[in-house]
Parts: C-alpha cells; sequence; structure tokens
C-alpha cells in the first residue's frame, strides 16, 4: 500500500510540473489557485489509490481529466491545448516511471533483495531517480523553456498520439509486469519516447521557421507601408501640379502679353520659385533617408525594417555596405540563412541596447567573404552566456531575451564552418560596448575578446572551442 501511494504522489507532483514546464508557466498568483492545486496534489493521489485498489485501469483517466478541469480553471487555457498539455505530461511522467523501474529492478534490486522492506526502499529509490530525470529533462536545451509551439499550435495529433500509447502501454504493463510478454510493451515504449523526441525537434524547428516567416513578413509589410505612404504624397503632388502648370501656363502667356512688364514678370518668378521650393520638400520627404542597396532585396527591406524599429526607441541605426552581396551570397551561404543570421544579430543588438538606455547601433556587411560586423552600444553578455553558447540557450536579458537568438546564430556558424567573434574592447569608438562579427571563412571557431580579469573569465577555460584573447 505505502510503495503504491508514494508512486502517486510522485505521479501527480511530477505531472503538474511537467505540464507547467511544458507550457513556460508560473506557479499561480491567486491565493484560491493556490489553495486548489495544493489541495489537487494532496488528495489526488489518495483518489487514485482508492480507484487504482478497486477499478484497475479507471485511476489514469481520472488523472487525465483532473488535470485538465483543475488547469482549465487556474490557466483559462484554450481546452483542445489543455488536453493536449495534460496528455504530453503524463505520458512523459509515465515514459520515465519506466525508465526509472527498469533501472532500479535491474541494478538495484539485485542489491536489496534481502532486505524485508525491500520493495517500499526501491519505490523511494525510483521516485527520487524520477525526480532528478525530470529536473533534468527541463535543462536540456531544447526543453529548457518549454514546447513553445503548444500554447498557438492546436495540431499537435502526432504527439498526443504518442503520449496516448505510452500511458495505455503503462496501464497495460501495470497489471503483472512480471510475465515475459511485457518485454513487448516495454521495448514499445523505448521506442515512442524516441519518436517523441524526434517529434519535439521536429515541432521546435517548424516553430522557429514560423517566427523567422512572421518576422520576414513584418519586414515586407513595413516596406509596403512605406511604399503606400509614398504614392500617396506622389499622388498628392501630381494632382497639385495638374492644377498649378495650367495657372502658370496662362501667367507666362500674360507676361508675354504685357510686353516685358518687369512687375509681372517678378511675380512669375516669385511663383515659380515658390513652386519649386514646395516640390523640393515633398520630395525630400517621401524619399527615404537611406537607401540601402545590398543587391538582395530581402536584405535591403530588412535594414530599412530595423533602422525604423531602432528609431522607435530613441536609437541611432547606420550601416556601412562593401560591395554587392549578389556575388557572394547564395555560394558561401544561403540567402535565406544570410537574413536570419544578420535579422538575430540586429535583433539582439537591439534589445541589449534598449536595457542599458544606449542609442547607437552600427552595421557592417562586407560582401567579398562575406562578413557581417554589428557593433552596440548595450549591456555586456553575461558569462554564463558566453561560457553556455551552443550548448544550452540561455539569455542575458531575463523578462525580454528568450537566447533563442544567440542560439540560432551559433547554429548557423556552425552549419556553415564560420568564424563567430565577439569582441567587447572595441577601442576606436567609444560608443559602443561590443561587438559581434561573423565571417563565412570555411574556418569554424569560436572566438572571444575581452579585457576582463582573468579569474572573472575562468569558467570561459572550461571550454577547448573557445579562442580568447585579452589585448595587454
Amino acid at each position: 500500500m505505502q510503495d503504491t501511494l508514494i508512486g502517486f504522489y510522485f505521479t501527480v507532483i511530477l505531472s503538474v510540473y511537467n505540464f507547467i514546464k511544458l507550457l513556460s508557466y508560473k506557479l499561480p498568483r491567486r491565493k484560491t489557485s493556490k489553495v486548489l492545486l495544493c489541495m489537487y496534489v494532496f488528495f489526488m493521489p489518495i483518489v487514485l489509490y482508492i480507484f487504482k485498489v478497486n477499478i484497475p485501469y479507471l485511476h489514469v483517466p481520472i488523472l487525465i481529466a483532473s488535470m485538465v478541469a483543475i488547469f482549465k480553471y487556474i490557466y483559462n487555457v484554450d481546452l483542445l491545448i489543455t488536453i493536449n498539455s495534460s496528455l504530453f505530461s503524463i505520458g512523459l511522467t509515465y515514459a520515465v516511471l519506466m525508465i526509472c523501474n527498469i533501472t532500479t529492478a535491474f541494478l538495484i534490486f539485485p542489491i536489496l533483495s534481502n532486505f524485508s522492506d525491500s520493495i517500499l526502499l526501491l519505490r523511494m529509490i525510483s521516485s527520487i531517480i524520477r525526480l532528478i530525470i525530470h529536473l533534468c529533462i527541463f535543462r536540456l536545451k531544447r526543453l529548457e523553456n518549454g514546447l513553445s509551439f503548444l500554447k498557438k499550435d492546436k495540431n499537435t495529433t502526432l504527439g498526443t498520439t504518442i503520449s496516448v500509447a505510452i500511458i495505455i502501454l503503462t496501464m497495460f504493463m501495470s497489471n503483472n509486469p512480471s510475465d515475459l510478454i511485457y518485454i513487448v510493451p516495454v521495448v514499445s515504449i523505448f521506442i515512442i519516447v524516441i519518436l517523441f523526441y524526434l517529434w519535439n525537434k521536429f515541432k521546435f524547428q517548424q516553430y522557429y521557421n514560423t517566427m523567422t516567416s512572421k518576422r520576414e513578413y513584418n519586414f515586407l509589410k513595413h516596406e509596403m507601408s512605406i511604399l503606400i505612404e509614398q504614392n500617396e504624397t506622389l499622388s498628392k503632388l501630381i494632382h497639385k501640379d495638374n492644377k498649378l502648370i495650367p495657372a502658370l501656363e496662362m501667367s507666362v502667356r500674360t507676361y508675354m502679353n504685357s510686353n516685358g512688364d518687369k512687375t509681372v514678370g517678378e511675380n512669375l518668378l516669385l511663383q515659380l520659385q515658390n513652386l519649386s521650393t514646395e516640390r523640393k520638400e515633398v520630395i525630400y520627404k517621401s524619399a527615404p533617408t537611406d537607401i540601402y542597396n545590398t543587391g538582395l532585396i530581402a536584405t535591403d527591406s530588412l535594414l530599412n525594417y530595423f533602422k525604423a524599429k531602432a528609431a522607435e526607441s530613441n536609437i541611432d541605426f547606420t550601416c556601412i555596405l562593401s560591395g554587392n552581396l549578389t556575388d557572394s551570397v547564395g555560394n558561401s551561404v544561403a540567402e535565406s540563412d544570410f537574413n536570419s543570421i544578420l535579422a538575430d544579430l540586429i535583433e539582439n543588438a537591439l534589445i541589449a541596447t534598449e536595457c542599458n538606455n544606449g542609442h547607437h547601433i552600427h552595421v557592417v556587411i562586407i560582401a567579398d567573404k562575406p562578413i557581417i560586423e554589428v557593433y552596440d552600444s548595450g549591456t555586456p553578455f553575461d558569462i554564463n552566456v558566453l561560457a553556455n553558447l551552443g550548448l544550452k540557450r540561455i539569455t542575458t536579458h531575463k523578462g525580454t531575451g528568450t537566447g533563442i537568438g544567440l542560439t540560432s546564430i551559433y547554429e548557423f556558424t556552425e552549419k556553415y564552418d564560420a568564424t563567430l567573434t565577439i569582441d567587447e574592447t572595441t577601442p576606436t569608438d567609444p560608443r559602443f560596448t561590443k561587438k559581434i562579427s561573423i565571417c563565412f571563412n570555411s574556418s569554424k571557431a569560436y572566438k572571444i575578446i575581452t579585457s576582463r580579469e582573468k579569474n572573472d573569465i575562468k569558467i570561459l577555460y572550461r571550454r577547448e572551442d573557445i579562442i580568447i584573447e585579452q589585448p595587454a
């Protein structure tokens, strides 16, 4: 009895933990919700145990239904998303349970088989291992911030099916796990867990591609709004000209008929000067202040978009272009990947600059290699970010950053064997605090140039792949 009840307590607690972590939620703030959740965690294992003893197999549907009901009430999430997330949470709990049971049965049971209370002790050890595994799972790079797509994507049929399969197989095994025939569901669960990991990886990549597409859509939407505004301005100008030009034509005829009257001529000249000045002002206002010509329309739109976005935050955005990107992009790096890297670099610079109340971002694009350099006046990177870049997702700016941008930049540099350099010295221009550059030179490297004390960066020396330079 005791070992089964302990197992249910851990199952309920870990299922609740999984749900909150998968959707990146926090514990409820309302006191009523906190009390309700505590009561659920305390009493539900007892309810499950009673059903387990009296009506086998019914305890799992009750667990699923109760989780859906309580989380629907606490977080008020869409019902279908709540159901899917609850199934994922319970499925993950039972998958880990199976792994822990097999581990304790084969590795620990032979050692403790002589103890009278070995079953209870085994259950405690298995539960502690379960807890450790669950804590470690959500420290993985792809799961550290949960499955973000679950909040928006209701089409998770495959993931739901996999979770249900794990739950059913576990229920099937709980009847009499000593029979040899139960090797089949054990093997099946391991295969299904691998499928669940691959599905999660695919959905995460799909979600990232969707976010990238939305960002590109915003670029194009912004450019379209500018073009519409310019077209509207020029239409008004043409409409005005259609009225003014005939009037000026009549004025010229009047002057010609006046036999060279000086007063009439001066009035005519003044009208022409006023019209010329007005047209210049209108055309100047309708024309963009900077016209980027990289040779790639999407890249030009991207730069214009971020210049406008920087202006909204009172940040001076400048860009220097050297060469034509059409000669290099497409050969050394795909155009879509180049734009994704450029966008991530500038977006990170914007976030850092805003958090530091800075006002300057400078971009240099050299087409020959190609090379991207982004200077900003933002906060320096946290040393843990530099040490874990490429290993796990972590952000310097809690609350504003997600860490996805830096992670994707590192993945792209690995994909193209590029050199990623983070320079914290930038002594040539005091406006900037750091520079990030990526060079597509087919020479894979991760380099950090810093003037920090060695004692402050000792964690960096644990990674053999980091090249550390400290100017004298």
